[in-house]
């Protein structure tokens, strides 16, 4: 005999675990807009150049889909002047990008992961009775590991527990050459080291079998007189 209570109890399960296996199916699968409209519109603007994007999803900023931390978009005269805000970071995306990486219920979403994206804004698209925001068509996309705030959380001694699992995707996503030194630290932070030609980001430190440090790995930036990178390195 099952009691009534417990013949709820199993029902609810079976619900949860239902719902379970729908969000697991339903996230297998890479979930974006590619429709033969965007296609066509994204052609068009063909002469353009490709944009490359690096973006981050913040959900704090009540961002359509991505929210750019570096490079430019290129907006046509018609597009800009339709958007609410022609100099906005956030954007949405369309065309060869999983948006359900991007989807905080989504097995697939990672808080870890910032993106690189190429392709051209394509229209201005609406998001609300009164606003208008870029709508990017993706043509290419990678993830990388960067989470701001594990780059900057310190640990025991000053230690930076998270940075060696960053350092090798930032070297090869980011860009640095050519970029202001403003905007290179306004993606990585304050750095820990400073003087008239270079910063540098403490990555790790090996204290031996001491307190004081025997060797230190830094991701290491040079700039010119104008505050222009000219080299980044990863320096041990």
């Amino acid at each position: 005999m099952v009691f009534p209570y417990y013949s709820g109890q199993i029902h609810k399960m079976k619900n949860l675990f239902s719902l379970l296996a729908t969000l697991l199916l339903a996230s297998c699968e890479h979930k974006y807009e590619d429709t033969a409209k965007q296609q066509e519109l994204f052609k068009a603007f063909e002469k353009e150049p490709l944009d490359t994007l690096i973006c981050d999803f913040k959900v704090n900023t009540g961002s359509q889909d991505l929210y750019i931390l570096q490079g430019k978009l290129t907006l046509s005269s018609n597009v800009e002047q339709q958007l609410s805000d022609p100099s906005t970071s956030d954007i949405k995306i369309c065309g060869k990008f999983p948006k359900d990486m991007t989807d905080v219920t989504s097995l697939n979403f990672n808080p870890d992961h910032v993106f690189k994206i190429i392709g051209r804004t394509i229209s201005a698209e609406t998001d609300g009775p009164s606003v208008k925001v870029p709508l990017f068509y993706v043509s290419e996309w990678d993830k990388f590991k960067f989470d701001y705030d594990k780059w900057v959380k310190k640990g025991d001694l000053g230690s930076y527990p998270y940075r060696k699992n960053m350092v090798d995707d930032i070297l090869e996503h980011l860009k640095f050459k050519g970029e202001s030194l403003a905007n290179i630290e306004s993606i990585l932070g304050k750095p820990d080291f400073y003087d008239a030609s270079k910063i540098s980001y403490t990555i790790e430190t090996d204290y031996g079998s001491d307190i004081d440090p025997t060797e230190t790995t830094a991701l290491v930036i040079e700039f010119n007189k104008d505050n222009v990178v000219t080299r980044v390195k990863k320096e041990e």
